[in-house]
C-alpha cells in the first residue's frame, strides 16, 4: 500500500509541476503579444484549459506568473552567468559583465509590461522576503559567488557576509532598472549599471 500511494503521489506531483510549467508558458506567451494588462486570469485559464480555481491555486495574480518565469529564467542562466566571469581579471569586472548578462536576459525576455509588474510584485513581497529567502529572485546567489572569490584574491574584506553584501548590490541594481523602466529613453542604463558596481565597490566617500 505504502508503494502505491508513493506512486500516486509523485504522480500527482509531476502533473502539478507539469501544469505549473504549462500556465507560464502560455501566460507568458499572451503577455507578450497582447500586453500584461491586456491579459486576463480568465484568458489563461481558458487558453491553459484548466479551470480558474486551479489557476489561483497556483497564481493567485497575474504578477506571480510574471515574478515565476523570471526565476525561471535566473536558474536557466545561472551557469551560463558564471561561464561570463571567471576569465576576468577582478571582482569589479566580474561583477559588471553578470549585471549586464543579468540586465540584456531580462529586457530580451520581458515586455516593458511584464518589467513593470516583476518589479511591482517585487516591492509588494518585499517583507516576506526578508524572512523567506525562498522568495528572492535567486539573482543574489550568483553575485554572493562572485564576492566570495573576491574575498578569496584578498580584493573584498572576509569579514564581510557575501550574501549580505550580495542583497546591497541586488538590491542596487534593481533600483537602477526600475530608473530605467521609469524613463527608458532618457536614463543610460549600461552606464549606471556600471556606476553601480564603483560605488557598491567604492563607496562614496571623498578620499580627500
Amino acid at each position: 500500500m505504502a508503494i502505491h500511494f508513493d506512486v500516486n503521489v509523485n504522480r500527482c506531483e509531476r502533473k502539478r509541476e507539469e501544469t505549473h510549467k504549462k500556465i507560464i508558458r502560455i501566460a507568458t506567451e499572451l503577455f507578450r503579444k497582447q500586453g500584461f494588462e491586456a491579459t486576463t486570469l480568465e484568458q489563461i485559464a481558458e487558453e491553459v484549459d484548466i479551470a480558474r480555481t486551479t489557476l489561483y491555486n497556483h497564481f493567485p495574480v497575474k504578477e506571480a506568473i510574471v515574478d515565476a518565469y523570471a526565476q525561471d529564467l535566473i536558474r536557466e542562466h545561472k551557469t551560463k552567468m558564471k561561464h561570463v566571469w571567471p576569465e576576468l581579471p577582478d571582482t569589479r569586472s566580474r561583477l559588471t559583465a553578470v549585471l549586464f548578462k543579468q540586465w540584456e536576459v531580462a529586457k530580451s525576455e520581458f515586455n516593458m509590461d511584464m518589467l513593470r509588474a516583476f518589479y511591482v510584485y517585487r516591492m509588494q513581497i518585499l517583507f516576506q522576503s526578508f524572512k523567506d529567502r525562498s522568495l528572492r529572485s535567486g539573482f543574489g546567489d550568483v553575485l554572493a559567488d562572485i564576492i566570495r572569490l573576491g574575498q578569496e584574491t584578498g580584493e573584498i574584506k572576509k569579514d564581510v557576509s557575501a550574501k549580505d553584501a550580495a542583497d546591497l548590490l541586488d538590491w542596487i541594481h534593481a533600483n537602477t532598472v526600475m530608473h530605467w523602466i521609469a524613463d527608458p529613453a532618457r536614463f543610460p542604463i549600461y552606464e549606471r549599471i556600471k556606476l553601480s558596481v564603483d560605488h557598491f565597490l567604492d563607496g562614496i566617500k571623498s578620499g580627500g
